[in-house]
Formats: structure tokens, sequence, C-alpha cells
């Protein structure tokens, strides 16, 4: 039984330990970058969470912002997917 909560746990929180690791290496530096972007966002994402509105009167553009984070996430998200394969 425990077995097959652990394993029904990875599968769902994913698991890079079959990757190849060339691939994994290759990767790496990219999901870094996008992640440093979406760092480099991080107060645009604070003053966005006062509300859209309050964001753009202090100088925000939130829909610029809010496509470069959309974008990034699912650029990570597609790369770490794609690293380990289904």
């Amino acid at each position: 039984m425990n077995q097959d909560i652990r394993t029904t746990y990875l599968w769902l929180v994913g698991n890079l330990a079959l990757a190849n690791p060339r691939s994994v290496a290759f990767f790496v530096p990219l999901i870094t970058l996008a992640s440093g972007g979406l760092t480099l966002n991080a107060c645009s994402f604070n003053f966005i969470a006062t509300g859209n509105e309050t964001a753009m009167h202090l100088g925000i553009e939130v829909e610029r912002i809010k496509k470069i984070s959309y974008l990034l996430a699912s650029f990570i998200t597609g790369l770490s997917v794609s690293v380990r394969g289904l």
C-alpha cells in the first residue's frame, strides 16, 4: 500500500530521476534564465496583487507583465515536461 501511495505521489508531483542527464544539463540554463525573468518582475507582481487599477496608477504595465509572466511560466513548464517526457 505504501509503495502505491509513493508512486502516485511521485507521478503527481513529477520526478526527474529517469531523465537523460544530457538533456537536463541542456535545459537547466534555459529554465534558470526564465526563472530569473520571473524574479525580476517580483516587485511588479506585488503591485499587481494590490489590484490592477492600483498597479496601473503606480506605473506598472499590468497587461504586459501578465503576458510576460504567462509566457515565461509556460516556457518553464514546457521545458520541464520535455526533459522528462511522458
